[in-house]
């Protein structure tokens, strides 16, 4: 089921330890309550600590050795279950899911730190794992405009990846972030073996396009609709041409 409406973010009331805010968003269904409200909470406090925010409460402190087989296979775990919720791999079958998962690279940007900058070649994509990343790119006059920002579960750098051009867009992370780097071998062999990442990541590619434009300001919702499925194949051909399926 899609949810058309956007949440919500209010203040609810203030307290001693600080400002209480209240979030509200929508489900598809009450069987999915509980699922999305954990994903809700675990993204909000993921972003809350790496923009430096702490949660005001009585805590106890204490510090814990780790062994580095223990990092690497939390690490891991939680790397596999991030790319399953996904909908650019909901496709993909377990087997893939680890497969894929060894492929991809995980990259720390500082804030601040630019993860790709216009005009450059790519040879890979990336996926925003943890934190904020602000997306630039150049006005008519040459100067560098925000268009947006990137959360955790979004992707960014495809487009020089798959239609072998120069990058379009600068950017930064808004805050210490992470992202998963996937590069141009293991998208190949996805695109060949699953229409629907080939399908997904073109849908990307239009609507990114048709935002950056004045289109979608004067087109009425119809219009919108043709033009972004006329993008949608007109970059299907695209990738095909780039990655030798034709």
């Amino acid at each position: 089921m899609t949810i058309k409406e956007m949440p919500e973010v209010r203040i609810a009331g203030f307290s001693s330890k600080g400002i209480e805010w209240q979030i509200l968003y929508w489900v598809g269904t009450y069987e999915e309550k509980f699922s999305v409200r954990h994903a809700v909470q675990r993204r909000v406090l993921r972003n809350m600590h790496y923009a430096g925010i702490e949660i005001p409460a009585d805590r106890i402190d204490f510090s814990q050795t780790k062994l580095k087989e223990a990092i690497d296979y939390d690490n891991n775990n939680e790397d596999l279950l991030f790319i399953r919720t996904l909908p650019l791999f909901s496709s993909l079958t377990q087997s893939e899911l680890d497969w894929l998962q060894q492929e991809l690279k995980r990259v720390f940007f500082p804030k601040g730190e630019q993860a790709i900058q216009a005009g450059e070649q790519g040879d890979s994509l990336f996926i925003v794992q943890e934190g904020i990343f602000d997306v630039a790119i150049r006005d008519p006059d040459g100067e560098m405009v925000s268009v947006g920002h990137l959360i955790p579960g979004t992707f960014f750098g495809e487009r020089s990846l798959l239609i072998d051009a120069p990058r379009s867009a600068t950017v930064t992370a808004e805050v210490d972030s992470i992202a998963y780097e996937l590069g141009r071998e293991p998208i190949s062999v996805l695109l060949h073996q699953r229409p629907q990442v080939m399908e997904e990541l073109s849908l990307a590619l239009a609507e990114r396009q048709l935002q950056n434009s004045n289109f979608m300001n004067r087109a009425t919702t119809a219009q919108i609709e043709t033009e972004q499925s006329s993008l949608m194949s007109e970059f299907i051909e695209k990738i095909k041409r780039v990655f030798g399926f034709c």
